[in-house]
């Protein structure tokens, strides 16, 4: 009851949820840090990597981003991502799987490479994964 009041209260003062993290980074473990508006990601020590062009991908990253750290180990529908991803776009169902696919694929080839998982109830950030929005 409390988290959920404190998630309102923070949604209606604009600032950003509290980070949900199994735990926080250790020596060894991955760190994936979030850009503002989700225009860059860096895993690690990594580089950052530019999405500022790539407004589908970060629409994206964003849901996954806000699954993880509201509901660690819960993913997100594909359905779902196509709607965040494809605003006001319609697809038959292939051609919406295809789009998810893609875009999952291009985010693991550009630096989320075994950060992104999916199972039965659709993608998700792993959660062994620490995340942090800045």
């Amino acid at each position: 009851m409390a988290i959920r009041l404190l998630r309102r209260a923070l949604a209606e003062s604009g600032a950003s949820p509290p980070i949900a993290p199994a735990a926080s980074p250790s020596r060894g473990a991955r760190a994936l840090v979030v850009g503002p508006d989700h225009r860059w990601f860096a895993l690690g020590d990594g580089p950052e990597v530019d999405l500022a062009t790539r407004a589908k991908l970060r629409r994206v990253l964003a849901v996954l981003v806000a699954q993880r750290l509201s509901a660690p180990g819960v993913g997100v529908p594909a359905e779902r991502l196509f709607e965040v991803g494809w605003p006001a776009e319609r697809a038959l169902p292939k051609a919406a799987n295809d789009r998810i696919y893609n875009a999952i694929a291009t985010l693991r080839r550009i630096g989320l490479e075994g950060v992104l998982k999916r199972q039965d109830d659709g993608y998700l950030i792993d959660p062994a994964v620490f995340v942090e929005r800045r």
